[in-house]
């Protein structure tokens, strides 16, 4: 057994707040998050990842931290606030049978708080995990642009946040996808090369009515053939958008403003 920083003992199961957090942000009633779940269940904290001592790797009794392990994709987020302070929470993928978790907490510190005082008694809490198609966005209740890439994963960009994700249908998931290698598909599907553009991210969400939703599907699809985040079935063609004229003159006038 080894006792770290703050005096934790690894290995060591979750504590009873640390379960119920990222039980939240991995609801039961969602397949895909469910599998996360019930694996996490099975591992033992084993030790603090690269920034400890609220990022913890879990794994296998006896393993230990690999630290080597380059940053994984994220599975699920959420926070969660109370009158004295909030927590952000955090799962990434798992990578050789070890999952980075992370708990953030702001305003308190919460292993010297009592699980009487946190479990059930956040005042506001919000997650992507729990949207689905329909919803605006579930932390500020903003409009989201939805595309539809096949029948089963849809896109969604938040404009005011900055965030993209894709809904997979069958597993009721959301899954992030950075924005960088996703612009760069966008880009090259609309032949754009100016410098300043290629090298301005925020264009992309700046000037996102200019791009159409084919235009987004294609590049999605040719993304995810170098980036690979899911299975799509390319064959489905989805409704295509009603081509008014005058407003594709207008884009065209207006594109280089």
């Amino acid at each position: 057994m080894n006792v770290f920083l703050n005096g934790q003992n690894f290995p060591r199961k979750l504590s009873e707040v640390e379960e119920y957090w990222l039980n939240s942000i991995l609801p039961e009633k969602r397949p895909g998050y469910k599998i996360y779940f019930d694996k996490i269940k099975t591992l033992y904290v084993i030790g603090y990842g690269k920034f400890p001592p609220f990022n913890l790797i879990l794994g296998e009794k006896e393993d230990k931290p690999d630290l080597t392990i380059p940053p994984q994709p994220l599975v699920a987020t959420g926070t969660f606030h109370y009158k004295f302070g909030k927590v952000h929470v955090s799962i990434f993928e798992e990578f050789e049978n070890q999952i980075e978790v992370d708990f953030q907490s702001e305003g308190f510190i919460y292993y010297e708080i009592s699980s009487n005082e946190i479990i059930n008694k956040e005042t506001k809490f919000f997650t992507y995990s729990n949207w689905s198609p329909g919803q605006k966005h579930p932390f500020d209740n903003t409009d989201l642009r939805l595309i539809e890439i096949d029948q089963k994963i849809t896109l969604v960009i938040s404009q005011p946040n900055k965030r993209l994700w894709i809904y997979d249908r069958e597993f009721q998931t959301n899954k992030f996808i950075p924005i960088t290698n996703f612009y760069q598909a966008v880009l090259k599907i609309l032949k754009i090369k100016d410098a300043k553009i290629v090298s301005d991210i925020n264009y992309f969400f700046l000037n996102l009515n200019k791009f159409n939703d084919i235009q987004l599907r294609e590049a999605f699809i040719n993304y995810n053939r170098n980036w690979k985040k899911v299975e799509l079935d390319i064959s489905f063609n989805p409704k295509k958008e009603k081509i008014n004229w005058f407003k594709k003159l207008l884009k065209r006038l207006t594109w280089k403003k």
